[in-house]
């Protein structure tokens, strides 16, 4: 493939990711019931120390739960809500139109064009519980878009490193966030384990790993960094993105070679750091890491 090829399907698989990220993000922590109680300035701590670009509106002093889920959703002024996430799929997507299925195409107009509709909806009537009902199912189709696209034959190690290397960083985010707002709120222990895990789509994995001979052994964010059997822990994630770069092999007219090789090995050091379970004081500089891979993922995949 052309490098512009390689680039454009690594940022669909990154923004393709987020935007199912930030959604589950809205919908779970807006929709909680320390959103509905007095205690929601401990959700707005958690999503500020989430967020790497923080909508303007977010700085407000006493922000409220339908002007949060609006920015995060609908939001005009931060790369990262849904709304331009999707927005800049699309924008990759169509320098890549032959290499998708029609069925991989529509897919993704039909999820952008759903949250415009929603948006619209959400605006005039202010009915933020419906329109989240909506967003939910919505987002469904953008998680399992993501799937249809990974059939493409030649895209797909390259969609897949993206939305691997875009999992990883969330995951870690929504963590460390969670860890550090529940040291200044001590009381908010379990909703946030509990809110963490909505937001990467794992309360039913989780549940079922408590059930199951785990029981007792990683607590629900350990089991988000840790966790062999979750596909989307940031150790998983990482394995996988490890594994789409060896698939690469950034030959020919692909991506340097030299930074790839770079990446790689990154990859599997962290890998294996965060496999010996660092623990919460590791979490910092776990986060440093992770984002440092991800700096030299889009540096290999820069679109020129």
């Amino acid at each position: 493939m052309r490098k512009s090829a390689y680039c454009n399907s690594f940022w669909l698989g990154r923004y393709v990711e987020r935007a199912a990220f930030v959604g589950r993000l809205a919908t779970s922590h807006c929709g909680s019931e320390l959103a509905r109680s007095n205690s929601f300035e401990i959700l707005v701590c958690a999503i500020k120390e989430a967020f790497l670009e923080l909508p303007p509106a977010l700085h407000s002093s006493k922000p409220y739960p339908e002007l949060v889920f609006r920015e995060l959703v609908f939001g005009k002024d931060s790369s990262s809500s849904v709304s331009n996430c999707l927005r800049s799929a699309r924008l990759n997507a169509t320098q890549i139109r032959d290499l998708l299925s029609e069925r991989q195409w529509s897919a993704l107009y039909d999820a952008r064009e759903a949250i415009d509709s929603i948006e619209g909806m959400e605006r005039f009537s202010g009915a933020v519980a419906t329109a989240m009902e909506v967003i939910d199912e919505r987002l469904t189709l953008v998680t399992c878009q993501a799937g249809l696209i990974l059939d493409g034959g030649s895209i797909g190690p390259t969609l897949k490193l993206g939305i691997s290397i875009e999992r990883a960083s969330q995951v870690m985010l929504i963590v460390n966030a969670w860890r550090h707002t529940i040291d200044d709120f001590p009381s908010a222990l379990a909703a946030g384990q509990r809110l963490a895990l909505e937001a990467c789509g794992a309360e039913i994995a989780y549940d079922q790993f408590r059930g199951s001979d785990g029981v007792g052994e990683l607590g629900p964010f350990d089991f988000l960094l840790y966790s062999d059997t979750l596909n989307l822990s940031v150790v998983v994630s990482l394995r996988t993105a490890s594994e789409c770069l060896s698939r690469l092999g950034f030959t020919g007219d692909g991506v340097t070679p030299c930074t790839g090789v770079a990446l790689g090995a990154h990859l599997d050091w962290l890998r294996k750091f965060l496999s010996g379970k660092p623990g919460e004081e590791g979490g910092r500089a776990s986060l440093k890491l992770v984002n440092e891979v991800c700096a030299q993922a889009n540096e290999l995949f820069c679109l020129d």
